[in-house]
């Protein structure tokens, strides 16, 4: 799959997941994990980082889409980010035991689209690129 068509699937992604977080904390909160947020503080930073720092990203990703320039280090960037929260699960499954369907889902997607960046980042830049 090319890099530039993951990248803006990961921007929607990542732009849905965050734009639920920021208007519905309590429920999308509740669904992938069971519980509900305990303060007002908790709801906020959910929105912050769940919500904001995830449609920021977005909105990289999704411009690094249409910039030839910046594929390849947007490409690193998601890959990066992807990496980091298939460990931090992975780790919360071994030491938090929290192994569950919906946690198992977003290891596997985070795995699946994580190998995907990785295969396409391998292959050499397209011509276009190396000249722009």
């Amino acid at each position: 799959m090319p890099l530039v068509t993951l990248l803006r699937v990961n921007a929607v992604l990542f732009a849905v997941f965050g734009t639920a977080f920021l208007f519905q904390p309590v429920e999308v909160a509740h669904l992938l994990t069971g519980t509900f947020p305990q303060t007002a503080s908790a709801l906020t930073d959910m929105r912050a980082t769940y919500g904001g720092m995830m449609i920021g990203f977005a909105v990289f990703l999704g411009w690094s889409g249409f910039s030839p320039q910046a594929e390849r280090a947007a490409g690193v960037a998601a890959l990066s980010v992807l990496i980091g929260l298939a460990i931090g699960r992975a780790v919360g499954i071994v030491v938090d035991g929290s192994f569950n369907v919906t946690i198992i889902a977003l290891l596997l997607a985070e795995l699946l689209f994580g190998a995907l960046l990785a295969a396409a980042l391998a292959r050499p830049p397209a011509p276009e690129s190396l000249n722009s």
